[in-house]
């Protein structure tokens, strides 16, 4: 190569470089882009995967209007003791964790939700009961008719003072029904498509509630689905 030649290569020099270095800077872009996105991907899908475990569907926009509340449901034959949420809700969701009153081996113990309960006393019931059952039932007043819509089985901590946490989804005619973080059943609400308080209660069974105990209730919250 002659003089002409390297000095050629000596002005073009500092312009290769920079060619080079520009590849280098677009392919880490490329590299942190594809990387960006990857993360975004995974955070998407634990998110998603972490509000189908809570719900499904999830709903996209909740409102808290009450809690976390606690308190004592005292516990007497032939009487449901229930404690309401100060709102009047159609769609929410509602939550708690009970403590057993005593062991089920011992005596049979109930504890749940009552929610879009009417003037006279009618609405929903969705409950669990210390045999390991669940009950959803719809209730009339004047005269006084308990309907059972749904039933089944599920896995509940037994012993005193276990708690169970239950949560109910209730939105139009549809809800959804988890026990300690999993799914239970899918309800058809359709029968009562009315806002009412949203409460706790324990003593659904009416004639097998041991007199002088109480159900401890915690981390009652309410939300509210908005529209």
């Amino acid at each position: 190569m002659g003089w002409a030649g390297w000095i050629g290569l000596i002005l073009a020099l500092p312009l290769l470089i920079g060619l080079a270095g520009l590849g280098w800077v677009n392919a880490r872009v490329d590299d942190l882009q594809a990387g960006t996105k990857q993360a975004q991907e995974v955070m998407t899908t634990t998110a998603q995967a972490g509000l189908k475990e809570i719900s499904e569907p999830f709903p996209a926009t909740i409102k808290l209007v009450h809690g976390p509340a606690g308190g004592n449901l005292p516990l007497r034959s032939k009487f449901v003791s229930f404690d309401c949420a100060d709102v009047s809700l159609l769609n929410f969701v509602a939550e708690s964790g009970f403590y057993n009153p005593y062991p089920a081996s011992e005596a049979p113990w109930d504890y749940g939700f009552l929610f879009r309960r009417s003037a006279e006393g009618g609405g929903l019931r969705l409950y669990v009961s210390s045999d390991g059952s669940w009950h959803f039932l719809s209730v009339t007043s004047q005269p006084a008719v308990f309907t059972t819509l749904q039933d089944g089985r599920l896995e509940l901590r037994r012993e005193q003072n276990e708690t169970n946490t239950l949560k109910l989804v209730a939105r139009g005619g549809e809800g959804y029904f988890y026990a300690n973080n999993s799914l239970v059943a899918r309800l058809d609400l359709s029968s009562h498509a009315r806002q009412a308080a949203v409460c706790v209660a324990a003593g659904f069974d009416r004639t097998t509630e041991r007199d002088q105990y109480s159900t401890l209730y915690q981390d009652f919250n309410v939300w509210h689905i908005l529209p």
